[in-house]
């Protein structure tokens, strides 16, 4: 954001679009120079003051209702963001918004309810990604039509082992390589899945077996010599001699 100390107002009006939006990154734009910027007819201009600090709410409401989508996804990126800019923006009719607010951290659970029941692939798609999603919503994620919505729940979600046991036969073996890159996939999936249909997902469950198998030995090698240490250690600690004194100090002179 510049620093200048004051605008020049003839900046927001220049004939080079470029020279306007450089005009927007000003901190001492002022809440009218800030409205009109939002009624600049290039949708660029706008997408960049909403970015702007000192961007009223009520300024972000008519972004949240701006023609042009690029604009009202951009808002959903302000820290001044509200509920009820969010309740606009989940009525939107462009996938491409609704796909960006599918990862908002600020999403109530009825909200997320709403995105994961959108038509949109890609926004169910986004919603897997969300921290905020619970195992109810998860599960229903699990169970989408769409192969990348359900191979995102097993990348950004905890899921667990019986659920991963679940997708074992996917229909996708995108789905399938991503239950073997889980990192809570066992012994027991990666042995079922050495004889996948595809030539990828066979040759990382090879891998992926190979790996757990060895890092089983290792931590079983470990406790071993931790049990073999703690008994050497009881069979060979001496008690230390105490000092003897008196009649038996004179008796071992």
């Amino acid at each position: 954001m510049m620093e200048n100390t004051r605008i020049d107002e003839n900046l927001l009006k220049a004939k080079d679009a470029e020279i306007r939006i450089l005009a927007t990154q000003n901190i001492n734009l002022t809440r009218n120079m800030i409205n009109s910027c939002l009624n600049d007819p290039n949708e660029s201009v706008r997408v960049s003051i909403v970015k702007h600090p000192k961007i009223t709410k009520t300024q972000l409401i008519k972004a949240a209702n701006d023609p042009s989508y690029r604009v009202r996804r951009a808002v959903i990126k302000s820290p001044k963001i509200s509920q009820d800019i969010i309740e606009i923006l989940i009525n939107d009719n462009d996938y491409r918004v609704l796909a960006a607010l599918a990862e908002s951290s600020l999403l109530t659970s009825e909200q997320i309810d709403s995105l994961i029941n959108s038509s949109y692939n890609q926004v169910r798609e986004n919603c897997a990604k969300n921290s905020l999603l619970t195992q109810t919503q998860i599960e229903i994620l699990l169970r989408d039509r769409y192969h990348m919505v359900r191979a995102n729940v097993i990348d950004y979600q905890e899921t667990t082992v019986e659920q991963l046991e679940s997708l074992i036969d996917d229909p996708s073996y995108v789905v399938r390589m991503s239950v073997l890159n889980d990192p809570n996939v066992t012994v027991e999936i990666a042995e079922k899945m050495m004889d996948d249909m595809n030539q990828e997902v066979k040759e990382l469950a090879t891998k992926v077996l190979r790996q757990l198998l060895q890092s089983d030995y290792v931590a079983s090698n470990q406790i071993e010599e931790k049990q073999e240490e703690t008994v050497e250690e009881h069979v060979y600690t001496v008690e230390p001699v105490k000092q003897k004194t008196g009649f038996f100090a004179w008796l071992f002179k």
